[in-house]
């Protein structure tokens, strides 16, 4: 049996918008075309040629498709490109970064919940769904500058998996930013970067 993530996927959450906003563009574009002058249909029971008049009904009908289409699309790309980007900063964080062990300092519900329910409310006071949360670790250097880093979203809290409270941070060689928080390698689900 596979083992999962303790990461959040949204890669479905923009399929699903992407899928959405590519079916409603072409409606957008067709709208239009119905709505021609000239073109006879039956309207309250009377075939009548259709008007100047009424062919604004097909443009603000294909205008409203077509913009929502459009938002869908552009945000269903956000949520598949985002993860992409991340993962393969992640890749190269843990290939040419460096590696520290951070404290674990808490484990906080965040607002997104995972799942669908029939209502009623959740764990934490939220409504319907599975809490996700982010896990908040602090390190200390040499010179004695804390440093605070918060992971990405998580399926649940891992802090009772964690030992002695440590999870693997890698960050940049140039400074602490961008940084990535192995939640996954610290509870020894292995070192790899899977978005499930």
């Amino acid at each position: 049996m596979r083992q999962r993530s303790m990461k959040v996927n949204m890669k479905f959450i923009g399929m699903i918008f992407a899928i959405l906003g590519a079916v409603f563009i072409p409606v957008g574009f067709i709208g239009p075309l119905i709505f021609q002058p000239g073109r006879m249909v039956t309207i309250n029971g009377a075939y009548r040629p259709l008007t100047e008049a009424d062919a604004w009904i097909g443009w603000l009908f294909g205008g409203i498709f077509w913009t929502i289409g459009v938002i869908f699309l552009m945000v269903g790309l956000v949520f598949l490109v985002r993860p992409a980007k991340r993962r393969r900063e992640i890749e190269r964080l843990k290939r040419e970064g460096v590696r520290i062990e951070a404290t674990v300092q808490s484990c906080e519900p965040s607002n997104i919940r995972l799942g669908v329910t029939t209502g009623g409310i959740g764990d934490h006071g939220g409504m319907g769904g599975r809490a996700t949360y982010h896990l908040t670790c602090s390190y200390e250097d040499f010179h004695g500058t804390t440093y605070v880093f918060k992971s990405d979203l998580l399926r649940e809290d891992p802090t009772p998996y964690l030992q002695d409270g440590k999870v693997v941070v890698y960050h940049d060689r140039g400074g602490m930013n961008p940084n990535y928080v192995d939640v996954d390698e610290s509870i020894g689900l292995g070192s790899r970067v899977m978005m499930v």
